[in-house]
């Protein structure tokens, strides 16, 4: 099994903000960010190590496409309020912005190695 379908989050929508429920599935697997004795650079490695092109994929499209919406500054306005409450689905939202990131750096890691 794979680590994230053996760590895969369960998140509750009452603790997102309704406008980012379409993320959801993308948060519970690459917003997991507390396993075992890892911390969560440890935990985006081995995600992006056992990811697909595909799923690497996904995970740029799937938020490039929500934060050109003009929710980019929602996002940043939930996760970087001074009074946000540190629950799960805050976390993996954070995690997931992060993860994202790593993504580009993924992509083009990928492509030098598959000389694209």
């Amino acid at each position: 099994m794979r680590f994230a379908e053996k760590h895969r989050l369960t998140l509750d929508p009452k603790n997102v903000p309704t406008v980012f429920h379409s993320l959801i599935p993308l948060a519970e697997t690459w917003g997991i960010c507390y396993v075992e004795q890892l911390d969560d650079y440890e935990i985006r490695e081995i995600l992006f190590n056992e990811a697909t092109e595909e799923e690497v994929s996904k995970l740029l499209s799937g938020l490039d496409d929500f934060l050109s919406r003009d929710a980019n500054d929602l996002y940043r306005v939930w996760l970087a309020r001074e009074n946000a409450l540190m629950t799960t689905e805050y976390l993996a939202f954070t995690h997931l912005g992060m993860a994202h990131m790593d993504a580009y750096t993924e992509a083009m890691i990928r492509k030098r190695k598959t000389g694209q």
